[in-house]
């Protein structure tokens, strides 16, 4: 009994994302808009370039700190919330760790990063930066995760195709406080399920798709969110195979899987593909459409996404291909 007692204990324990991964203290940044002293417990620190770090220890309730500037004193109090490493023993041990840190005071956190505001009088700090001045640049890199594409393959039959990862890259200026034009360009992956990259150089594939992506948009930072509209510019490859077994078995016999054949397709496999050959194909489609960035800040530079574009008109054909795609992911910011 005392065996399975100490074997279940130790699972317990080993499952306990918060009690492991959280450090006793929490790092906190303090912003302000003047010079002064912050005073935390019995310490205090000089502010410096507009900013003060303290360190406080986890507990069970809220922190207090005084911030002393222009011959006065304010106190501020700050709530404490249940970190990110406690919620993720929900993915981790179905949840087992949970039990061990409801009773640790690891599991809590406060805010990496406090802007005070002397102006505000009914909460008097800010965990995001309020207001991101004119004039101001931001560096933007992106990681799409998850991207869903709806669009018709090279037989003309509709689908959606979903991919893992890609790239994005960007500029964002700040014409006026927390109003900003971002011009950026993305490549996407797409059609390498089930495997994500670098595995899938593993796995044989017959039909590969990639997106890329130049857009220019005009966004708005409301809070912690981030929601933009603009025009984007698409030039997509979608890669494929044909194989003919014989020259005297019918075309048909190939399309029988397809609900809507392609005779521009079928006169292609008639007279140029040699049978008992797979060979290979790439459609290219460059398009102009709508983009719709929309953001959530996770902390000052880090940011979870997810990105629309509709895609309008496909210059190549001249003419009217509504095609839409999904894209989940991150987004880091550098100030520059």
């Amino acid at each position: 009994m005392i065996r399975y007692f100490l074997m279940l204990s130790s699972v317990l324990l080993l499952t306990s994302c918060a009690a492991i991964f959280n450090s006793p203290y929490k790092k906190i940044n303090i912003h302000t808009q003047h010079g002064g002293t912050v005073y935390y417990n019995e310490g205090s620190v000089n502010i410096q370039n507009k900013k003060a770090t303290i360190h406080v220890l986890r507990k069970m309730d809220s922190i207090q700190f005084s911030v002393f500037q222009d011959s006065l004193a304010q106190q501020y109090i700050v709530k404490k919330k249940l970190s990110f490493a406690f919620w993720s023993n929900l993915a981790i041990g179905y949840g087992a760790g949970i039990l061990v840190d409801l009773l640790h005071p690891k599991r809590f956190t406060y805010p990496g990063n406090i802007y005070l505001d002397s102006t505000e009088t009914k909460k008097g700090y800010y965990s995001y930066e309020p207001k991101i001045s004119k004039h101001s640049w931001e560096l933007q890199f992106e990681i799409p995760i998850v991207n869903l594409y709806n669009r018709k393959d090279h037989s003309g039959i509709k689908s959606t195709v979903a991919g893992f990862y890609g790239l994005g890259m960007g500029l964002n200026y700040y014409y006026r406080p927390n109003r900003y034009l971002n011009f950026s360009g993305h490549t996407y992956l797409l059609k390498n399920l089930p495997l994500p990259p670098p595995l899938i150089i593993y796995e044989d594939k017959h039909a590969r798709e990639f997106s890329h992506q130049l857009s220019l948009s005009n966004n708005y930072r409301i809070q912690k969110f981030r929601l933009g509209y603009g025009l984007s510019y698409n030039f997509n490859e979608l890669e494929y195979s044909i194989f003919h077994p014989d020259q005297n078995v019918n075309v048909d016999r190939v399309y029988a899987t397809t609900r809507k054949p392609n005779l521009e397709l079928e006169n292609v496999m008639r007279t140029s593909i040699l049978p008992g050959t797979l060979e290979k194909y790439v459609d290219y489609r460059h398009q102009l459409g709508i983009w719709i960035p929309l953001s959530y800040e996770l902390t000052n530079d880090l940011s979870a996404n997810v990105n629309y574009r509709l895609s309008l008109f496909q210059l190549n054909k001249k003419q009217f291909v509504p095609e839409s795609m999904f894209m989940f992911g991150i987004t880091y910011r550098l100030k520059m």
